[in-house]
Order: structure tokens, then C-alpha cells, then sequence
């Protein structure tokens, strides 16, 4: 079996079993991107939720190819679908822009995960390219957009993108970020100036808030952000 042929039965049978089951959910086919990789991805997304459940396309056809029955690899699918829903996070923008209510739950997840590296690759999300609103889910630019337009301080910047916040932002010294400022990196992907945007929630410990895979709290201090850092940036 081909992977055009396997990706559109693998669709129709996947979305079959998930009805017989009796879920209420939307089956779709989209390529996600994200900082370093892209590839396709069956999404499923329950009825009136804004966050889905996506599961590449090419793991599963290499189960084929590796020998796993047809049937065995769907009913995989099911399994991981059905436990990545159950799983899936609640999108609450006051949440994720508190470090300090958050921090505590974010540990604990940080150590569950690597009980459960497997099952983790195929839960929600929500990078995807061009994305700026919860309904389409977000890349960097487009969730930093999402967040000052609806921060409720009166700022309509509009969807800028990540060199576009950087040029609508003042220059900041390090010493003197502060929450709130947004920390701009180059070189993540091939393109000019500021690729990559996040939002600094604790300088001192230098911990930013991004929509990297997914949208999580990260340390810009790591080799990766350093060797990729351009500027700070503080809205007018």
C-alpha cells in the first residue's frame, strides 16, 4: 500500500471507529509546521473545542512498513486520539500568561513527561504556521498577536509578524527587561531579521512564554535561544 492510498483509508477508518465509539468530533488532513520540522497530520478536534488532537500521518504508515497489521495500527490511532482528548489542555489566555499560578502545574507536567515521551508526541499542538487566533490555533507572531490584542489594555497592533513586532517595539537593555517585554530571536528559520517572538514573564530567570511546540513556558537562557537571541522589545 502506497501513503496516498494508506493516509485516505487510514483517515476514513480512523474517523469511522472514533463515531462507533460515539465521539463528536471533527476529522481533518493539514500539514503542521513547526520550528524545526513539518509534516502531516490527522487532526481531530471534539465538537466545540477549540484544541484538537493531532497524529502524523508518516509514524503511523511506518508501522505498516515496519510489519504491524492494518488493523493494529488503527485501532493505535484510536487509543492515542482517545487519550490525547482526555488529556488535552483547556486554552485560557489569563492561565498561560500567569507564571506564577501556572508554574507549579508546568513542573509536575515536566516530570510526567518522560513517563510518557510516546503518548506526548501525538497530543495537542497548537503551533501551526499562519495560525492567530484559538480557532485556528497559532504560530509565534500570531500567538503574541492574540495576547496584547486581547490583553485588555487598549492595544490593536493588528497580526504582525514576528520582524514586525520588532520593528512596532522600542529597543530594551537587558538589565532593564521587564515582564511583559517581548524577546525576539534570528536565524530559527530561513528568513531576514526577527523569526522568532516570545513574551518574558520572569526576567531574573529568564523564562519566556512562546508558541514553540506547543505553546509552553521556556528558558531563553538555554544553547538553542542564545545561540539564536537577537533583541528585547517593549510595546508603546
Amino acid at each position: 500500500m502506497d501513503y496516498e492510498t494508506f493516509k485516505e483509508k487510514f483517515v476514513e477508518d480512523l474517523k469511522d471507529k472514533l463515531y462507533e465509539q460515539g465521539a463528536e468530533v471533527n476529522v481533518s488532513v493539514h500539514n503542521v509546521n513547526k520550528l524545526n520540522e513539518s509534516y502531516e497530520a490527522v487532526t481531530v478536534t471534539p465538537e466545540g473545542s477549540n484544541i484538537g488532537v493531532n497524529i502524523p500521518i508518516d509514524k503511523f504508515y511506518d508501522a505498516i512498513e515496519s510489519g504491524k497489521t492494518y488493523d493494529d495500527v488503527v485501532d493505535k490511532a484510536v487509543d492515542v486520539v482517545t487519550n490525547g482528548i482526555s488529556q488535552r489542555p483547556d486554552f485560557d489566555i489569563d492561565s498561560l500568561s500567569d507564571y506564577s499560578q501556572m508554574k507549579e502545574k508546568l513542573a509536575m507536567e515536566v516530570v510526567s513527561a518522560e513517563a510518557n515521551k510516546e503518548m506526548l508526541e501525538t497530543v495537542p499542538h497548537p503551533y501551526v504556521w499562519g495560525g492567530s487566533s484559538p480557532s485556528t490555533s497559532f504560530d509565534c507572531s500570531g500567538f503574541v498577536s492574540y495576547v496584547i490584542n486581547n490583553c485588555g489594555n487598549g492595544w490593536n497592533y493588528g497580526r504582525l509578524t514576528a520582524n514586525g513586532w520588532k520593528n512596532a517595539t522600542a529597543r530594551v537593555n537587558a538589565s532593564d527587561v521587564k515582564p511583559g517585554d517581548l524577546i525576539f530571536f534570528q536565524g530559527t528559520y530561513d528568513t531576514s531579521g526577527a523569526s522568532h517572538v516570545g513574551i518574558v514573564v520572569d526576567p531574573a530567570n529568564k523564562i519566556m512564554i512562546h508558541c514553540g511546540n506547543p505553546i509552553q513556558y521556556a528558558s531563553y537562557d538555554s544553547n538553542y535561544w542564545r545561540q539564536h537571541f537577537y533583541c528585547y522589545g517593549r510595546i508603546q
